[in-house]
């Protein structure tokens, strides 16, 4: 999952970031994964919290690559961390600060 437009605080400062997120969800087809993956994210209570856009300026969640895995390690054994990086020029991500969040 990649997120985009997030403006957030770190270390004091108030700036845009995007982030990127691997999921883990069990599924019967791709559609339903990626709808799971974007529940789990729009629900995930810390991200929401941290967000402080106006609801004018909305950060954006978007699904990059669906992995068909033959063998499924349960969700909560598996580390799912997010990436944050500080977005330049409006949301253009190609220079990359890494804030790694927990």
């Amino acid at each position: 999952m990649t997120g985009h437009n997030f403006l957030v605080q770190v270390d004091g400062q108030t700036s845009k970031h995007g982030f990127h997120q691997t999921l883990f969800v069990r599924s019967e087809t791709h559609q339903q994964a990626e709808l799971m993956a974007l529940a789990q994210i729009r629900h995930d209570k810390e991200l929401m919290e941290a967000s402080l856009n106006a609801e004018k300026d909305p950060p954006v969640i978007r699904l990059e690559t669906i992995w068909e895995l033959e063998d499924f390690v349960e969700a909560d054994k598996t580390a799912s961390n997010r990436v944050f990086y500080l977005e330049k020029n409006g949301g253009n991500s190609g220079n990359k600060n890494l804030v790694i969040m927990h």
